[in-house]
This record gives C-alpha cells, sequence and structure tokens, in this order.
C-alpha cells in the first residue's frame, strides 16, 4: 500500500487541483533531521495512510484501493489526502466487508472412526442384501441406527459447549485487558468529561481521543 499511496499523493493535485504535494515541495528547508521538512512531511502522511490502511485489514487491498482511487475524485468535501480521510473513506464501506470477513466458515466434515464405518458398511450390506431378494439379519438394526443418533448429537452438543467457552474465556480476558490498559493509561482517574466512547471497528473504546482508542483497540483485540 505504501507504493499506492505515494502515487495517489503525486495524482492528487491532476486529479482534483489539490496541490498539497506542490506546497510540501517548496518547504525545502531542513528539520532536525537533515531532510526537507517537506519531504519529511510527505513521507509521514504516507506513513499515516499505510498504518490506517492496516485497521482494516479485513478489506483486501485491492477493493481498498478501487474505494480510495473512487473517492479521491467522488468526495468533495476533503482538502487534504492523508490517513483521517482514509479512515473516512474505508468505513464508509467497512460494515460489508466485515460481515463476510466473520462469516462462518463452511463445517468441516466428521471423520468417522474405523467402527463407525465398519458399522455403517454393515448396514449398508444388509440394506443392498434386501433389495436383491436376499433375507438379511437385522438383529440389532435398531440399536446401531440409535446409538449413531446419540453420538452425532453428543458431538454436535461438545462442540457447542466448546465454542461458547472459548468464545467466554475470550471476552473476559478482553474485559480483563480493558481494565489493565485504562487503569495503565491513567483512564480510571479522569473524569466523565475528560473521556468518551470512540468507535473502532465494531468495539466501542473508552478514551481520551480517537487516536487514544485506535491504539487500546490494537492491544486488546490484535496482540
Amino acid at each position: 500500500m505504501k507504493e499506492f499511496f505515494e502515487q495517489c499523493l503525486r495524482d492528487l493535485e491532476p486529479l482534483t487541483g489539490k496541490r498539497q504535494v506542490y506546497y510540501w515541495q517548496t518547504e525545502t528547508e531542513p528539520d532536525a533531521t537533515g531532510k526537507p521538512k517537506g519531504a519529511r512531511k510527505f513521507e509521514v502522511c504516507v506513513m499515516g495512510m499505510v498504518t490506517q490502511s492496516k485497521f482494516f485489514s479485513y478489506i483486501p487491498e485491492t477493493d481498498q484501493k478501487r474505494i480510495i482511487s473512487e473517492m479521491m475524485v467522488k468526495d468533495q468535501e476533503y482538502e487534504a489526502l492523508n490517513s483521517s480521510v482514509v479512515f473516512k473513506w474505508l468505513s464508509m464501506y467497512k460494515d460489508k466487508y466485515f460481515t463476510d470477513a466473520n462469516a462462518p466458515g463452511p463445517e468441516r466434515l466428521h471423520e468417522y472412526t474405523e467402527e463407525e464405518k465398519q458399522r455403517i458398511d454393515k448396514l449398508a450390506n444388509e440394506f443392498k442384501a434386501q433389495l436383491v431378494g436376499q433375507t438379511p439379519n437385522f438383529k440389532g438394526i435398531e440399536k446401531d441406527i440409535e446409538a449413531l443418533k446419540r453420538e452425532d448429537a453428543e458431538r454436535v452438543e461438545k462442540k457447542a459447549i466448546s465454542a461458547n467457552r472459548k468464545i467466554n474465556e475470550e471476552h473476559i480476558r478482553q474485559r480483563e485487558k480493558l481494565a489493565e490498559i485504562a487503569k495503565e493509561r491513567g483512564l480510571d482517574k479522569l473524569g466523565l468529561h475528560e473521556i468518551s466512547k470512540f468507535q473502532v471497528e465494531d468495539k466501542l473504546i473508552v478514551a481520551r481521543n480517537l487516536q487514544e482508542a485506535r491504539e487500546i483497540y490494537i492491544e486488546v483485540y490484535e496482540n
């Protein structure tokens, strides 16, 4: 995405008339590192947009590029191309991609044990024998069928219990982590007028500002 954002900045003036890069190019005075201030601003802007892009990792890069390229022309309200504008544009489309990215995958096929395979083969052979007019021995077949049904039901129930346990454990871990980070950052000592709730991805994060909320989100949900 770095090369993409660099090209977006270079294309900005001929595409929209916004002379963002031109003004940076006029800032030739070196900063503390010896690099022209304008060149430094260009690099920081690109770095910020790349970082912002990573917050929307569930949106494929090809789609991110398409959205940003289109919005550079469609959006008539932005003053400059930067990380805030990238966040605004990608947020407009995030719901669809987030839902698709978190949709449950296909159910994994059950792998039967050797004993289960033998019992299934037995049932199949007895059924085939009946079709050709033989007289199979169905003794105990009802018990076999019922046993298979019970085993399947138990397997589904255990899977559901395990999944719920994992979700609950993860939720508790995240809540404890949020409380720990809030204490480390001193948020627990602030008044209600000093903090707010910010929407980051699908979570509401309490922080002083949006940047801090994003940092907390990364610490809790991505580490």
